[in-house]
């Protein structure tokens, strides 16, 4: 009980402490990505929306920014374990603050960013629930392909599936092959 106790108490003193609104940092060697910029940009911002499992739109100051997570790919609307990869994302961190970490900015005007609560990141607990792939075509990262890699082996969320398609080949479906998968 008092393990409890103390741990709730270090998290609520957690709550207070003051991070940084805007810094630039150096991208760690191990992220290395040739589409990704040179420097990250870190702040504050309140997640106001939650669009499906891999976008959000959050709020900075008085800014409303549509934030695409890094290195993922979660189901679409309307695909197996689309509800379910959003929920989650919902449920972790809707209408709460958390530090994004923005890197660049896609072909939509979307901010491409790593999204970090309680020294979690979003993106990585996804891939490790097996609600979302480890997106190769633009990422080469290693932690999420071992997370994946866990995922599958466990057969965690999508991977129960024997009929899972990946989100980049979902979208090429016909509406009949869709309707087939459902």
């Amino acid at each position: 009980m008092n393990k409890y106790l103390l741990i709730v108490a270090l998290t609520l003193a957690g709550c207070h402490t003051k991070r940084p609104i805007v810094q630039d940092i150096k991208q760690p060697e191990s992220t290395a990505n040739a589409s990704i910029g040179e420097s990250r940009e870190l702040f504050d911002a309140k997640v106001i929306g939650v669009i499906d499992g891999d976008t959000v739109d959050v709020l900075r100051g008085q800014e409303t920014i549509r934030i695409r997570l890094n290195g993922i790919d979660a189901p679409e609307r309307g695909q197996p374990f689309g509800n379910n990869a959003k929920q989650f994302v919902s449920d972790q961190i809707f209408g709460k603050t958390i530090q994004v970490e923005a890197l660049d900015e896609d072909r939509y005007g979307r901010t491409i960013a790593d999204l970090h609560f309680y020294q979690k990141r979003i993106t990585l607990e996804l891939v490790e629930v097996g609600l979302a792939w480890h997106y190769t075509q633009y990422s080469d990262e290693e932690a999420l392909a071992n997370a994946q890699v866990e995922a599958q082996q466990a057969k965690r969320g999508l991977w129960a599936d024997p009929r899972h398609v990946a989100p980049w080949d979902w979208r090429k479906l016909s509406k009949v092959e869709r309707d087939r998968l459902r």
